[in-house]
């Protein structure tokens, strides 16, 4: 009896002496037990002592505000947040960009390198550089050359110019057909052509006094637009046909040397005027 209370004895001293070491990481000599100091490892201790500590410093150093928790060392070196990317610098505008469009500046030069075909057909029609170019604006702003083009929304706009109206006798297809012998809808982009020198001799003589008194490539885009084809918006539309026409002959000033100007529109009347 007196054997198994001393062993349980012994055994509680140890037990209390390795939950002390547990808690302080100090050692208490008793026994067989080894009376020399040890530390146990841990990244916040006492180096005094070996006392376990709440923060860098020892014992004194204050503890952390989550108790669950041990702070956590500071980095020589902290990585870097990273920096949120530069916006893009807009682009330069041209000095003979005009303000109020809607069409931005880099939509516009796309478009005027489509144009450019257009353009190139108006010059073998015997156009002048800037005519050409204020028509190649205008057909590209409303069909991109595509005589064969219905109306994308639904309305009845067709052909090169999408001419049309749902107002009878505001509709231009009624005299597309009446002189040309021909719907717009089955007509040839040479017919369409022809209609709009037609118109511009007869019912739009007006518009064509505008736009042949119009100076410069720019001036002349935006007269076509608000006085011939007259589409919805008009003034915000032809501001933008203005920028693409510039556009258009930036880029012919670039390559080749502008051609001697001519007499303006050369009508193609049909057999039938």
């Amino acid at each position: 009896m007196n054997r198994e209370l001393s062993e349980y004895e012994t055994k509680s001293v140890e037990m209390l002496a390795f939950e002390v070491f547990c808690r302080t990481g100090r050692r208490i000599p008793h026994g067989e037990i080894r009376a020399e100091l040890e530390r146990k490892f841990n990244i916040w201790h006492d180096p005094a002592n070996g006392q376990f500590t709440f923060a860098q410093g020892g014992s004194t150093a204050p503890r952390s505000a989550d108790w669950g928790s041990v702070s956590q060392p500071k980095l020589a070196h902290q990585p870097k947040s990273p920096t949120s990317k530069v916006p893009a610098k807009a682009p330069d505008l041209p000095k003979d960009w005009r303000k109020g469009g809607v069409m931005p500046f880099q939509t516009t030069e796309k478009r005027a390198d489509h144009a450019m075909s257009q353009f190139n057909e108006n010059i073998a029609r015997g156009m002048a550089v800037e005519d050409a170019a204020a028509w190649a604006a205008n057909s590209e702003a409303e069909s991109r050359g595509d005589h064969t083009l219905r109306q994308e929304s639904g309305g009845p706009g067709r052909g090169f110019f999408q001419l049309g109206s749902d107002v009878a006798k505001m509709d231009r297809r009624i005299d597309f057909q009446d002189a040309m012998g021909v719907s717009i809808e089955k007509s040839t982009k040479e017919q369409q052509l022809q209609f709009r020198d037609w118109e511009l001799a007869h019912k739009e003589w007006g518009a064509k006094r505008k736009i042949d008194a119009a100076v410069g490539a720019g001036d002349k885009a935006h007269a076509i637009a608000m006085y011939y084809l007259r589409p919805a918006h008009k003034q915000v539309r032809a501001i933008e046909r203005a920028n693409l026409a510039e556009a258009i002959i930036r880029r012919v000033k670039a390559t080749v040397p502008a051609k001697k100007p001519g007499n303006g529109l050369h009508f193609l009347l049909p057999d039938s005027a």
